[in-house]
């Protein structure tokens, strides 16, 4: 559902009911919200944008009827974490604001794997690229040692600029995931 579709549901009403203890509400501020129990856990904007409400009810019902009326993406948990996922996962945070086309003010997850993993501020993959080619092959092995999680290196891989890549592999046994994943990363790039 998208902020027209919206209004042509209420036409001259105020309010609708959609589900149960869920609503369609228009404002006086020229927006549209649906409403769950008390919380207006999306509010439809008149440029076809949207934003994400959870109020604190980080719960399954409020995350599936988010996902049953907005218009792109969907917001999902893991490891109690709440994400909004179009195609990229982002960081969910109270009043993200969602664009027609996807795009979102909320941080990448990739973004802030590589903010934590490098302790600076990375905002771009051209700054990924700036401060890994700038890493010797020891702080490499020292930042693969520290950062022991599977889900790390397998987003280190595939995210990484394939330009890293020859760093990092002279750190592996061989029979890592993340090794496989970065050798088939190379010859994609050979082969192109």
């Amino acid at each position: 559902m998208n902020y027209n579709e919206a209004c042509q549901i209420l036409g001259k009403k105020e309010s609708k009911k959609l589900a149960y203890q869920t609503y369609l509400i228009r404002h006086y501020n020229n927006t549209i919200s649906i409403r769950l129990y008390a919380t207006n856990i999306i509010v439809f904007h008149p440029d076809n944008s949207f934003q994400l409400y959870t109020n604190g009810w980080n719960t399954i019902l409020t995350r599936r009827r988010m996902n049953m009326y907005i218009p792109v993406g969907h917001v999902y948990t893991d490891r109690s974490e709440l994400y909004f996922g179009f195609p990229d996962k982002y960081i969910f945070h109270e009043g993200m604001k969602v664009y027609e086309d996807g795009s979102t003010d909320a941080k990448s997850y990739r973004f802030e794997l590589f903010s934590k993993a490098f302790h600076t501020e990375i905002k771009s993959d051209k700054d990924i690229l700036n401060h890994a080619s700038k890493m010797s092959l020891i702080e490499h092995q020292k930042l693969w040692r520290i950062r022991r999680s599977m889900e790390f290196r397998n987003y280190f891989v595939i995210y990484l600029p394939t330009e890293i890549l020859p760093l990092i592999l002279p750190t592996a046994r061989g029979r890592e995931p993340w090794y496989n994943m970065a050798l088939q990363r190379l010859q994609e790039t050979d082969s192109n």
